[in-house]
C-alpha cells in the first residue's frame, strides 16, 4: 500500500468517532455548559505493529539467442539537395583608428646672457598627400660680445618659405630663403679706441631653388633636375651672384647593372669696391657604370670639367677618372675603397660662411684635386654599436688658407699654395645607439699636410675630436651634450710672425623638459668651461653662455 493511501485511512479513522460523538442528544441540551475534562498526554506511548514477512521470487535467467552464420554489413550513400540559398558574406568591419593629434608647428622663444634674445618659429600644413608648404623664421642676436661690449656683438636673422607638389610620376619642390648675418671686426689691438659703427659688417644672403624629380620608385629610370640662384651682398659693396643647374639620372639596364649620369653649370658674377666685374664659369659632367651582385658593388666612370680660373695656369678642360668598390662582410660590416678627383668650387658666399671676418676684396679661385684616395671599414654590432675607421689622402692644387691682412689686422686675406698640397687624413668613428633612449657619436681626425710653397696650412687644425650625444629620459627630458677639441692651429699675423693658437676645448649642454604635448622649457649652456679661445687669430670667442626659454607646439 502506498504511503498516501495509508495517510488518508488513518485520518478517516480519527475524524469518524469525533463526528459520531457530536450527534449525542445530551450534549445538545447542555446549552453550551462545558464539563470539566482531564486529558492525559502520554509522550512515551509507542505503537508496535507485528512484522510481516515478504518473499520475492528471483528473476530466472533468460535464454540467449546466438546468431548463426556471418553478418553482412552494407552502407548506402544518401545525397540531400537543399534549396538554393544566396549567402552574402559580410567581413567584419574594424572601426577606423582616429589619427593622433599632430603638433608639427612650433614657436620657441628665449633670452640669454650677452643680451641675447632668441626666437624660432615654424609653420606648415599637415597631412596633405598632394602638396605641402610652410615657413620658418629664426632670430638670434647677441648685442654684446667678449670684447668691448657692442663692438663684438654678432647675430643672424633668417626667413625661409618652401613648398612641394606630389604627383604619381614626378615631384616638384621649391624654396626661397633670406638670411642676414651681423657681426663686427673686433680683432683690433687691445686698447685701441674704435667706434662700433666703423667696424660693423653684415651679409645679406638670398637663395632660390626649384627641383623636379621622379616619383615612381619602381621605374627603371630615375632623375632629378635642379635650377637655382644664390646672391650675397655686404655693407662694403661686395656682391656675388651664382646661377646654377644640376641634373642627375639613373637607368637600370639589368638586375645587376645601372648607368649613372650627372652634370651641372655654375655661372658666378662678382663685383665690389675697387674691383672689376669678375665672371667665373664651372661646367662639369660625369658618367659611370654601377655593378652590384650579392655583397659586391663596383662603380667606375669619369668626370669632365671646364672652368676659367686663371690662378697659376688653371682653367680649361680637365678629365678625372674615378671609381669605388664596396664589399659587404658578414655581421653588417663593409669594406670600401675609392679613387677619384675633381673640382671644388669656391665662392665668396661659401668662404664668408666659414670665416666671416674675411676681407671681401680677397681673390677667390677654385681648388682642383687631380687625385684622391680613401679606404675604410664600417659597420655595426646588433644595431647598437657602430664602428668605422679609414684613411683619406688627396693631392690638391690651389687650396686656400687664411692669414691676417697686412693692411688691416682685423681682417683676413686668402693665400694659396700654387704647388701640390698633400693631405693625409686617418679617422676613427664610434657610435652608440639604444633605440630612442640615447645616441652617442664620436669621431677623431688627424690632418697631416705637406706643402710646396707655404710654411704651414694657416688656420687649419692638426687634429680634431668631436662628440655629439642625446639622451631621452622617460620621454620627459631630453639632454644633448656636444663637445669638440681642436689642436695644432697656427696663424700668421700682419707682421708675418707665426703664432700658435691654444688648443680649443669646447663643451656644450642642452636640456629640454617636456611639460606636455604642447609645452616644454629649455636651457642651453655653451662653452661651459669658459675658455676664451680663438678659432681665428685675434678673435676671442664668448665665454660661458646661457640661454633659456619656452617652446609651444601646435
Amino acid at each position: 500500500m502506498k504511503r498516501v493511501e495509508r495517510y488518508f485511512i488513518c485520518l478517516f479513522a480519527v475524524i469518524l468517532p469525533v463526528f459520531l460523538y457530536g450527534q449525542d442528544d445530551d450534549w445538545v441540551k447542555s446549552e453550551g455548559d462545558l464539563e470539566t475534562v482531564e486529558i492525559d498526554v502520554v509522550g512515551s506511548k509507542e505503537i508496535i505493529l507485528p512484522s510481516v514477512a515478504r518473499l520475492f521470487d528471483p528473476v530466472p535467467p533468460q535464454p540467449i539467442a546466438r546468431a548463426k552464420g556471418e553478418l553482412d554489413y552494407s552502407f548506402s550513400n544518401y545525397a540531400y539537395e537543399g534549396a538554393e540559398t544566396s549567402v552574402v558574406i559580410r567581413p567584419r568591419k574594424i572601426k577606423a583608428m582616429s589619427e593622433s593629434k599632430l603638433y608639427g608647428n612650433y614657436v620657441r622663444a628665449g633670452y640669454g646672457n650677452y643680451n641675447t634674445p632668441y626666437l624660432d618659429a615654424y609653420l606648415a600644413n599637415k597631412r596633405q598627400k598632394e602638396y605641402s608648404y610652410g615657413i620658418n623664421l629664426n632670430y638670434l642676436n647677441s648685442f654684446r660680445g667678449p670684447v668691448d661690449g657692442k663692438n663684438s656683438g654678432a647675430g643672424e636673422f633668417g626667413a625661409r618659405a618652401f613648398g612641394a607638389m606630389y604627383g604619381d610620376k614626378a615631384t616638384l619642390l621649391g624654396s626661397l630663403e633670406y638670411r642676414r648675418d651681423m657681426l663686427h671686426y673686433y680683432g683690433y689691438a687691445t686698447g685701441d679706441s674704435v667706434a662700433e659703427e666703423d667696424i660693423s659688417q653684415y651679409y645679406n644672403r638670398i637663395k632660390f631653388l626649384t627641383e623636379v624629380r621622379s616619383a615612381d620608385i619602381k621605374s627603371d629610370f630615375q632623375y632629378s633636375a635642379k635650377m637655382g640662384l644664390r646672391n650675397m651682398t655686404d655693407r662694403y659693396g661686395a656682391k656675388e651672384t651664382d646661377v646654377f643647374t644640376d641634373i642627375n639620372t639613373s637607368l637600370e639596364v639589368t638586375e645587376d647593372v645601372k648607368v649613372l649620369t650627372g652634370g651641372g653649370v655654375h655661372f658666378l658674377t662678382r663685383k665690389g669696391e675697387g674691383l672689376d666685374v669678375i665672371n667665373r664659369v664651372l661646367a662639369r659632367g660625369n658618367v659611370s657604370g654601377l655593378y652590384y651582385k650579392d655583397r659586391f658593388t663596383l662603380q667606375a666612370g669619369m668626370e669632365i670639367a671646364y672652368f676659367n680660373d686663371t690662378l697659376a695656369g688653371r682653367g680649361g678642360v680637365k678629365i678625372y677618372p674615378g671609381g669605388k668598390v664596396r664589399y659587404f662582410i658578414k655581421n653588417n660590416f663593409e669594406a670600401y675603397a675609392s679613387l677619384g678627383g675633381g673640382v671644388k668650387m669656391a665662392s665668396l658666399m661659401d668662404i664668408t660662411e666659414e670665416n666671416p671676418y674675411l676681407n671681401t676684396s680677397a681673390f677667390v679661385a677654385n681648388t682642383t684635386v687631380p687625385m684622391e684616395f680613401e679606404a675604410g671599414l664600417s659597420g655595426n654590432v646588433k644595431n647598437i654599436l657602430g664602428l668605422g675607421a679609414g684613411i683619406h689622402w688627396s693631392g690638391m692644387k690651389n687650396a686656400h688658407f687664411y692669414v691676417n691682412s697686412l693692411v688691416d689686422s682685423a681682417m683676413f686675406d686668402i693665400v694659396y699654395d700654387t704647388g701640390t698640397i698633400s693631405l693625409l687624413n686617418p679617422f676613427v668613428t664610434i657610435q652608440f645607439n639604444q633605440e630612442e633612449r640615447y645616441r652617442i657619436g664620436i669621431r677623431g681626425d688627424y690632418y697631416g699636410y705637406k706643402m710646396d710653397y707655404l710654411e704651414t696650412p694657416w688656420h687649419k687644425p692638426e687634429f680634431k675630436l668631436t662628440v655629439n650625444s642625446k639622451f631621452n629620459i622617460g620621454n620627459k627630458m631630453v639632454i644633448g651634450v656636444e663637445s669638440f677639441v681642436l689642436g695644432g692651429i697656427k696663424a700668421r699675423d700682419y707682421d708675418l710672425k707665426e703664432i700658435p693658437l691654444n688648443t680649443i676645448i669646447d663643451l656644450n649642454l642642452g636640456l629640454e623638459y617636456i611639460v606636455g604635448p604642447r609645452f616644454s622649457a629649455f636651457i642651453n649652456l655653451n662653452n661651459i668651461l669658459g675658455n676664451n679661445y680663438s678659432l681665428y687669430n685675434r678673435y676671442m670667442v664668448k665665454g660661458f653662455q646661457v640661454l633659456g626659454g619656452i617652446a609651444y607646439r601646435f
